[in-house]
C-alpha cells in the first residue's frame, strides 16, 4: 500500500449510505478499488478511470482533484465550519481550505438577491 500524501495516515468518515453500498461491492481483495488481480490501483490508473468515466458522462476531464474539490464545497455550502473542512479534506495548512470560502459570498449575494425579488413582488 501506498503512503497518504505528505506521510501522513487519514481516518476518513463515511456516511451509512456510503458504508453500506462499499459492503455490497464484489471484492477481489483488500482494497475496495482494485484491478483486474485484486490489487490496489495506482494513482495513474485511477486517473485514467475516472477520465473514462467523465467522458461517459459527457464532461471535460478534470482529475482526481475535482472529487476534493466538490467534497470541500458541499461542506462550505452547508455551513460547515472552515476547520471542520480542513481536518476532513486532510488539507495541513487552512489557507489551502480558505480557497472554497469564496462560495459563502456567492451564496449571501443569492440570498440579498433573492430577498430583493420578493420585495419587488409586493
Amino acid at each position: 500500500m501506498r503512503e497518504p500524501k505528505g506521510g501522513r495516515p487519514r481516518w476518513v468518515p463515511i456516511s451509512v449510505p456510503l458504508e453500506k453500498a462499499l459492503k455490497s461491492l464484489k471484492r477481489r481483495g483488500e482494497h475496495v478499488i482494485t484491478n483486474r488481480s485484486g490489487r490496489f490501483v495506482t494513482p495513474n490508473a485511477l486517473t485514467a478511470r475516472l477520465a473514462a468515466a467523465q467522458r461517459r458522462a459527457g464532461l471535460g476531464p478534470s482529475g482526481p482533484h475535482i472529487l476534493r474539490h466538490t467534497f470541500c464545497s458541499h461542506l462550505v455550502l452547508r455551513g460547515v465550519h472552515v476547520r471542520t473542512i480542513q481536518k476532513l479534506a486532510g488539507h495541513a495548512n487552512l489557507s489551502t481550505t480558505e480557497v472554497y470560502m469564496h462560495l459563502i459570498s456567492e451564496v449571501e449575494e443569492d440570498a440579498i438577491r433573492r430577498l430583493r425579488e420578493d420585495e419587488a413582488d409586493e
